[in-house]
């Protein structure tokens, strides 16, 4: 309803049907651009599983490639013509020998060598320093044949490949990159003694074509790699016969097993793997994925752009709107951290032409005054809580000096000196009267200092009379009233940790007077004295020192609130000095 000199309010919900309206625009551009990265992200996946394909076909037929070379190796080891050459074959024959022998093998193994086009040679080592030929398909000696390295290998050979290296052939071919397949020939066919080896070098080529066949585009790179992590063929010719961890690849390698984590620059490639069937080698693919999808990413970005600028219109328009509606509940929210427990009596004093805002406000306003009212109520409890559980620790006996009393009574037992044992049985019984009160925990100044005077004489029977003990106290403030038990941990704490360095003696003075409405304490030793940082962490309630001290100083402040308290002033092997300020009444207790 609208009165005469009523403001004009409206209502929320009127301003959010506007700002829906805009929000739901601006949604349809955001999901627009988000489709357009879903389309992305279907083509990156698209391009993994071709990627996966390609590896499929060209592991499929680097295994046929190799099986036919196994299979032809293996006829070849167990043909009959060529084992009972060798069998017939005469270590150190004549030339004319020699010349028949390499004629009729020449002739063998080059038939076998013309089976296929990426054949370097097909060879046969013996161990017979006299053979020599320059025919390229012939019988060698071992240390004839190659460099002293594959030599020695191919000897411990049983039957394997070797790895893709340059050639090292002495009888040179024109071939600059080799794959050799070594098979041990045996004189019983598949048994019986080893009479030499069947070697078939091959054209690294033969792999490189074949990879190169299935490569979908330029940007990819196809590493073929054996079980030794030795590169073999490559469509990047620079890493042909290294290793893998010599090269920038290997990182991929370990990211697709999992003993590396992704980094910066992997993230911009596409990469797999795929093991051949029969033969523990595999093949790996590398993409650069931004060259790959250069076209695609030129389109994307213009829909980007297109959408950025459409959602700045839009966004622009609701922050407008949603100004208008958050100013208000701003200045609300300011008022309320103005607050923050500095005055909770405080009122804000806002309204709003917004109805909902206005309310707010309002409750606002009714809400700290009902948690004033609570904190006031709950701090008066918490007082009263912390006075009851003091009252309850001081009632409780010092079980330390109890039991270092019972113990100095016990030795003048021992020594047969039976007054001093009263005397201090009466001490005793003195200290604990006034230590207990009857449960009070409030009583008279005198009672305070004759609590002293007991817990000194105590002492001194203990330490042997070693303690001078002074007490200068002025009349009139002997009728106050006080809380107990505020001077004796003083004092111990003087015999305890001042005096302990010279044999527990030393002189305490103690002097107590009032001035105004104030009583004040002072407790002087002439004991070691303490550094100015243990005074300060003795002073600081958070450290872990000095817990009769802070006991004390807690009593006063929780009894006697603020302008009250205890100050240290310490000279190391001088002294100390401690003084007790405190009301001259007792405040909210009841004599």
């Amino acid at each position: 309803m609208k009165g005469q000199g009523q403001v004009f309010k409206i209502s929320i919900s009127k301003l959010l049907i506007l700002s829906n309206c805009l929000i739901m625009a601006a949604f349809f551009c955001i999901s627009s651009f988000f489709s357009q990265r879903s389309y992305q992200k279907v083509l990156d996946q698209e391009f993994e599983v071709k990627q996966y394909q390609m590896l499929v076909y060209i592991s499929d037929t680097l295994d046929k490639s190799m099986n036919s070379i196994e299979l032809l190796a293996r006829s070849t080891a167990n043909n009959y013509n060529i084992i009972n050459n060798i069998l017939n074959y005469k270590k150190n024959s004549n030339s004319y020998e020699q010349m028949v022998f390499q004629n009729n093998m020449n002739q063998n193994l080059s038939s076998l060598a013309y089976t296929m086009g990426d054949i370097v040679s097909v060879n046969i080592l013996m161990d017979d320093e006299a053979l020599k030929t320059t025919r390229i398909n012939g019988v060698y000696h071992y240390e004839n044949y190659t460099g002293e390295e594959s030599c020695e290998r191919i000897q411990n050979m049983s039957s394997g490949w070797i790895t893709t290296r340059g050639n090292d052939l002495l009888n040179q071919v024109h071939t600059p990159y080799i794959n050799t397949y070594v098979m041990r020939i045996y004189s019983g066919l598949y048994y019986g003694e080893g009479i030499g080896h069947l070697v078939i070098n091959l054209n690294e080529n033969l792999f490189y074509n074949q990879m190169k066949e299935y490569c979908q585009d330029e940007e990819s790179i196809i590493l073929f790699i054996d079980d030794q992590d030795n590169i073999i063929s490559s469509t990047d010719r620079s890493v042909i016969g290294r290793r893998l961890p010599e090269t920038v690849y290997n990182k991929y390698e370990k990211i697709l097993t999992g003993n590396q984590n992704p980094d910066a620059d992997s993230g911009l490639k596409i990469f797999n793997k795929k093991q051949l069937k029969e033969h523990k080698y595999y093949v790996m693919a590398v993409t650069d994925y931004d060259k790959t999808v250069a076209a695609f990413k030129q389109t994307q970005k213009m829909v980007f752009v297109s959408s950025i600028g459409l959602l700045c219109l839009f966004v622009a328009s609701s922050a407008f709107l949603a100004y208008k509606i958050s100013k208000p509940i701003l200045m609300l929210s300011k008022e309320v951290t103005n607050f923050k427990g500095r005055g909770w009596s405080r009122r804000t004093g806002k309204s709003s032409r917004i109805y909902e805002i206005d309310v707010l406000c309002t409750e606002f306003d009714h809400m700290t005054t009902q948690i004033d009212d609570l904190i006031k109520s709950l701090l008066k409890q918490e007082k009263l809580k912390q006075k009851k559980e003091l009252e309850i620790l001081q009632a409780q006996i010092n079980p330390h000096f109890l039991y270092n009393t019972l113990e100095a009574i016990n030795w003048m037992a021992l020594s047969m000196k039976q007054k001093e044992i009263s005397n201090m049985v009466i001490l005793l019984g003195n200290f604990l009267r006034l230590s207990l009160n009857k449960g009070k925990n409030v009583y008279f100044v005198s009672d305070e200092l004759n609590h002293l005077k007991s817990y000194m004489d105590i002492q001194n029977i203990r330490c042997k009379g070693k303690i001078e003990f002074s007490l200068d106290a002025d009349s009139q403030v002997l009728k106050f009233r006080m809380i107990k038990l505020l001077l004796q941990p003083l004092v111990e704490n003087s015999i305890l940790h001042g005096f302990d360095f010279r044999g527990g003696a030393g002189q305490i003075w103690v002097k107590a007077f009032t001035e105004e409405d104030y009583i004040y304490f002072t407790v002087t030793d002439d004991g070691c004295g303490m550094e100015p940082e243990l005074v300060e962490a003795v002073c600081d309630m958070k450290s872990d020192v000095g817990h009769g001290l802070k006991n004390v100083m807690k009593r006063i402040g929780l009894y006697y609130g603020e302008g009250c308290g205890l100050t240290i002033q310490s000279t190391v092997e001088i002294g100390t000095t401690i003084e007790i300020k405190i009301l001259n009444e007792v405040p909210n207790q009841q004599t």
